[in-house]
């Protein structure tokens, strides 16, 4: 289709608008193509296509007038001689605060830009967003028709432009309900990014695109026959989405169809009666029911999800929603923002104000705490009686930064779900959370490590920078020569001055107490200091690598209560996946101790913190009594080949002594001296070893 024909048809669109906001529109159209003249895309069609596109897109989406014309002038601050000054003249201030905000985020092309810009690029987003959201809308098409002509660059560009779109556009589609979109982003990126298991798992619903109709049918008939007040209204049966695959989960799933099927209600109440019906004809699986409609998402999804064991036991994913709620499913934030409707608040953004706040001095702060609290998975907990949503991994601590603030300084004891838990408890999906405030601070430095969100660690932080000077720098030398000890590395007194004055130099601090008290206020980690002393290399003990230099492996022990039979592994098996750990083997074991059990684990992660998060993860679990490194078979053979060499060298001294002594006698000292000499290298050999 040439470019001409393209217009007329974009026209052809508004004829629900009226005659003025019309020709406000038509009027950006000859703005745009002529500010664009001359400018061609990377397949080579002209660059307007693009921008005619995003607004097309945006009118199928139901976007007002003011929308609309910023999506096709989105891209004119940044290519052409357009000015602010120009558009705000013939559009309006509206339209120039939209085509500004997604200007500066537009120019962020984050394949070649430096990781500075990138970020900062991205806290202009959220700013434009927290005062209008429809910023993140046209920012939405503008990637939706992007990553629809993806194939016209290269694939290294490809690959990287992918992992982008999920990394950013995904979650930001997912947060305002746009699953339409969302899976868009997910059906192209991720066969570029994973090409071979896509692959399958799209054959493997070819295979089985026939038998999901028949079971369809076979449902629809079932229900019918017992659905006396005719709450049904359709049945249908879609492909599993790809975007399982961005959750870290395998979609080879021998267990579970890979299709969804969804049952239209004829209104709420029909939902409930449609959910009985399907778990008295077929059973259920337990744990895999949840009930969104009776508590909503924050994003207004609304659906009753459960899974059964259907027709010729295939475990059938069902949700079950009405037609609005289908329609509120697919389009999201979309049903309200183009209306009278209130636009409704988000959480996330409102968080995302905070963290701008206090990461303006480094955009990598802002980046990591934007990875952390926003861009990761959430799911939903109840805090006090009000709804909370929570990243995935998150401790009761979080939770508690997230809705109280500094008031969570004065946290003395919490409930979840009616039994007093320990406050480095890691959170689960629908959790109630009572939580006991006291009238002082009762911050300690411990909390630290029972936190993952950048807030609650800055507002922990915060807290212990009130302590005087002399406490700070007493409880970091604690936490440093304790650190220290776990690599037996010595004394704090032991550092010489000049390994004192290099630190103190590294970390950009006068001296070296400085360096202490910013460990004590919570600011630098200990084994940041550690591991600038004592090179990765050295340090051996923590963790171990072998053969890959990237994997370091472990054989763990996890001592569990009895009553945590059950879910010990899975929890620890969520742990692995949040913090980049790949469990390869485990086992379960009764103790010899009473009421409890043990939970083997071999694995290996990629890298040394993520190793270090994993394990602080596991000892924040209340369930979990002790978590104990254990010898690899590796580590023991290599051993036991020390030990054996120890001998041999002891074996071998004795005998030299004997025999050389008799026909080559030595002065006395020599011969007391020299037959020590082998005992005390081969007792140097094997004690650094075991060390």
């Amino acid at each position: 289709m040439d470019l001409t024909q393209a217009i007329d048809d974009f026209v052809q669109s508004l004829k629900h608008l009226s005659v003025r906001d019309r020709s406000h529109i038509i009027h950006a159209i000859d703005v745009a193509e002529k500010a664009h003249d001359g400018q061609t895309r990377s397949d080579g069609t002209p660059y307007f296509s693009h921008p005619l596109a995003v607004a097309s897109l945006l009118v199928q989406w139901g976007a007002d007038t003011d929308t609309i014309i910023a999506g096709l002038l989105h891209d004119t601050l940044e290519d052409t001689d357009l000015t602010n000054a120009d558009i705000a003249e013939q559009f309006g201030d509206d339209v120039e605060f939209l085509v500004e905000g997604i200007t500066k985020f537009s120019q962020a092309d984050f394949v070649s830009m430096e990781m500075d810009r990138k970020v900062e690029t991205l806290r202009k987003l959220f700013e434009v967003m927290r005062f209008d959201i429809r910023a993140a809308i046209v920012k939405l098409a503008d990637r939706v028709h992007n990553i629809q002509t993806i194939d016209s660059l290269p694939e290294d560009r490809q690959k990287r432009f992918a992992r982008e779109t999920l990394d950013i556009y995904y979650k930001l589609a997912e947060h305002l309900g746009m699953n339409d979109v969302r899976r868009i982003f997910s059906n192209i990126c991720i066969p570029i990014l994973e090409p071979e298991v896509s692959q399958k798992m799209l054959q493997r619903q070819e295979e089985l695109m026939d038998e999901a109709q028949k079971l369809c049918t076979q449902l629809t008939n079932d229900i019918e026959a017992h659905d006396i007040d005719h709450a049904l209204i359709s049945l249908k049966v879609d492909p599993h989405s790809l975007s399982t695959l961005t959750r870290k989960k395998s979609i080879e799933q021998g267990d579970e169809f890979p299709f969804v099927f969804t049952a239209i209600g004829r209104d709420r109440d029909a939902c409930y009666d449609l959910l009985k019906i399907f778990h008295t004809l077929y059973r259920p699986i337990s744990g895999r029911f949840r009930d969104y409609i009776a508590v909503p998402m924050e994003n207004s999804y609304e659906t009753i999800r459960t899974s059964v064991i259907g027709p010729h036991n295939n475990v059938l994913p069902i949700r079950i929603r009405t037609e609005q709620m289908d329609m509120q499913e697919r389009r999201g934030i979309l049903l309200k923002c183009f209306t009278d409707d209130e636009v409704p608040g988000f959480s996330w953004l409102e968080r995302s104000a905070s963290i701008d706040e206090s990461t303006r001095e480094s955009s990598h702060n802002f980046w990591e705490a934007l990875q952390s609290e926003i861009l990761e998975h959430h799911m939903a907990v109840s805090f006090n009686g009000e709804e909370l949503s929570v990243p995935l991994g998150s401790t009761i601590l979080d939770a508690t930064y997230a809705r109280l603030g500094h008031d969570a300084n004065r946290l003395l004891s919490v409930t979840i779900n009616g039994n007093p838990v320990e406050l480095s408890q890691i959170l689960k999906e629908d959790d109630v959370i009572l939580a006991h405030l006291d009238a002082r601070n009762h911050v300690d430095h411990e909390w630290l490590r029972w936190v993952t969100t950048s807030n609650a660690r800055r507002l922990i932080v915060n807290s212990l920078k009130q302590r005087s000077k002399h406490e700070k720098l007493t409880l970091g030398q604690h936490l440093l020569q304790k650190e220290l000890d776990r690599f037996r590395k010595g004394l704090i007194g032991e550092l010489s001055r000049h390994r004192q004055e290099e630190v103190a130099a590294y970390f950009e601090q006068q001296t070296f107490e400085d360096v202490v008290s910013m460990v004590g206020e919570g600011i630098l980690p200990a084994r940041d200091v550690v591991f600038h002393l004592f090179p990765e290399q050295k340090l051996r003990r923590f963790p171990l690598r072998r053969k890959h230099p990237k994997l370091y492996r472990f054989h763990l022990r996890i001592r569990a209560s009895a009553k945590a039979q059950q879910s010990p592994l899975p929890q620890v098996i969520a742990l692995s996946r949040i913090h980049d750990t790949v469990v390869r083997s485990t086992k379960l074991r009764l103790s010899e101790h009473r009421h409890t059990i043990d939970l083997y684990l071999r694995g290996f992660s990629r890298s040394r913190n993520g190793m270090a998060l994993f394990l602080n993860a596991l000892e924040r679990e209340s369930d979990i009594a002790d978590v104990r490194s254990l010898l690899t078979i590796r580590e023991r053979i290599h051993l036991m080949s020390i030990f054996c060499l120890g001998f041999l060298i002891i074996a071998a001294d004795i005998f030299l002594v004997f025999f050389f002594g008799k026909n080559h006698p030595l002065p006395p000292l020599l011969e007391n001296i020299l037959p020590l000499i082998p005992i005390f290298f081969a007792n140097h050999l094997v004690l650094h070893h075991l060390q």
